[in-house]
């Protein structure tokens, strides 16, 4: 039940093949029809150099777990020190913690997201630069009290090679402080090619 009659010039007859759950039926370069096993969990499938492959999607997701004080009048960046997820090193918690660099080209939905403590009333901007170009940026009113909700920025960037760096940053006109907690995220999924 639900074998496939394959047929190969080796042979002298056809033979009945039987796939593996989840496979999918491809052909070779020279035409032949093999299975190929399905991908591991999260893998989408994925043309690679004209030929099926399934593809873990690279990505990152890291987090800030200690508190980090933004310098007022002055851009800060912010240190990423806890690792959520990282497909493909794109984040270094330990060395440039403020920055990912695209390690595999593509496009991605990247973003950040901050839970801030304020003293005073004022203005503050969330930042994402590449290298020295900013991509998006938002300003925000601050409030005496309460202080500020989280607040987060994204956007949609394509990268046609790798190396390029994704700064992440915060500038304010009153004292802040970056609260502790896994609600401080920097995030980077590839959509596609």
């Amino acid at each position: 039940s639900g074998a496939v009659l394959t047929y190969s010039s080796g042979s002298s007859i056809p033979a009945w093949s039987i796939p593996t759950s989840g496979a999918v039926l491809v052909a070779s370069s020279v035409g032949v029809p093999t299975w190929l096993a399905i991908g591991t969990s999260g893998a989408v499938l994925e043309s690679t150099g004209g030929t099926p492959a399934w593809v873990t999607q690279p990505g990152w997701e890291v987090h800030r777990n200690t508190t980090q004080t933004i310098t007022t009048g002055v851009t800060t960046g912010i240190n990423w020190n806890a690792e959520i997820f990282d497909a493909n090193a794109f984040v270094s918690t330990s060395v440039n913690s403020s920055l990912a660099t695209i390690t595999v080209p593509g496009t991605y939905i990247i973003g950040f997201g901050v839970i801030l403590e304020n003293t005073g009333a004022g203005t503050m901007a969330l930042l994402m630069n590449e290298g020295t170009t900013e991509l998006v940026g938002e300003i925000f009113d601050v409030a005496a009290s309460p202080g500020p909700p989280r607040m987060s920025i994204a956007t949609m960037r394509r990268f046609p090679t790798s190396g390029a760096t994704i700064v992440t940053q915060v500038f304010a006109t009153v004292p802040l402080s970056l609260s502790g907690g896994i609600g401080n995220r920097f995030w980077g999924f590839r959509t596609g090619p």
